[in-house]
């Protein structure tokens, strides 16, 4: 497989601020995720029914309050079963904290590909996932998908993602 031909080179969010978010139901035009890599990382939150997620090599099938960790590079899909809503949050991790050094102290060994995080997480099993990923939902969803309403947010994700790791 030629996977330079997989690659999604469309921009998320813009050179200030590289976030995107995604709410994905039947409506939506990539509701069936094609196979496809980009040099965003991406969480995948299941809201509600079931999607087959290809992540390299592996499927896996992902339900109602599980929450996917797709890092820069990996080839991913989704299939999801009828109903199956779920959103995507895509983040340039580089570009994201290229100017907080605290930040990017403790994530380095993360972008670097020293340590990996844990693929999937299930809400209901952790509680402080379950509140972050709401409230970093709610913001999106509300419009404030910007420095303030954002920015947060997604240093907890990743402070709570190396919290896991250790």
């Amino acid at each position: 497989m030629d996977s330079f031909s997989l690659h999604e080179s469309r921009q998320h969010g813009s050179p200030d601020f590289p976030f995107s978010y995604f709410f994905v139901d039947e409506t939506h035009p990539r509701y069936q995720m094609p196979y496809h890599w980009h040099k965003e990382w991406e969480i995948i939150h299941v809201i509600s029914g079931e999607i087959h997620l290809t992540l390299d090599d592996a499927v896996y099938t992902a339900k109602a309050g599980d929450v996917f960790l797709v890092r820069d590079g990996m080839l991913h899909s989704g299939i999801p079963e009828q109903g199956c809503v779920y959103e995507c949050f895509l983040l340039d991790l580089h570009r994201f904290f290229q100017f907080s050094e605290p930040v990017k102290k403790h994530l380095r060994p993360i972008y670097r590909k020293r340590i990996t995080p844990y693929l999937q997480y299930s809400c209901s099993e952790q509680p402080e996932l379950r509140h972050l990923i709401g409230s970093l939902s709610e913001a999106c969803r509300r419009h404030e998908a910007n420095e303030t309403g954002v920015m947060p947010l997604n240093c907890s994700y990743w402070a709570l993602s190396v919290n896991f790791l250790q």
